[in-house]
């Protein structure tokens, strides 16, 4: 599962079984029932792994947003029974940006910021699964 952290929204995506392609699965309000939400879509979907966008600057230093998502990574990982990580989400906002040009969405649509949750947290847990395949890839050329 891949969650893109917001104050008032998080972007919720999930992978195909065979861990390939993320898709964006819905927006969920910021609020008081969050981590009871992700515990039942983690449960409905039979998620082993949670991928948390980490907004670090292009420096690479932490920014206030960047701890905040730290502490939401923090209080999931005490709540769920299943590996959360943070992973490094720069881009993503401008990539979602593109993509929504690339799809000739209509300018009302391209403004629609639960669209742009749910490209976010996809784009960041397609991040995080072709890394997975990179180093299958690696892992098995040393081998050979």
């Amino acid at each position: 599962m891949g969650i893109d952290f917001g104050s008032r929204r998080i972007g919720i995506s999930i992978s195909d079984p065979t861990l390939t392609i993320a898709q964006g699965l819905l927006v969920l309000e910021n609020d008081s029932k969050i981590f009871d939400e992700i515990n039942k879509i983690c449960s409905q979907y039979n998620v082993g792994l949670v991928v948390v966008g980490l907004p670090v600057k292009l420096s690479g230093k932490h920014s206030n947003k960047t701890n905040e998502v730290i502490k939401f990574i923090n209080e999931l990982k005490s709540k769920l029974k299943i590996e959360v990580i943070g992973w490094d989400e720069r881009f993503t906002t401008k990539l979602a940006h593109k993509s929504k040009i690339e799809m000739n969405l209509k300018k009302k649509k391209r403004q629609d910021k639960n669209l742009n949750d749910l490209i976010a947290s996809s784009l960041i847990l397609q991040s995080y699964l072709d890394y997975l395949k990179n180093k299958e890839m690696m892992i098995a050329r040393e081998e050979n």
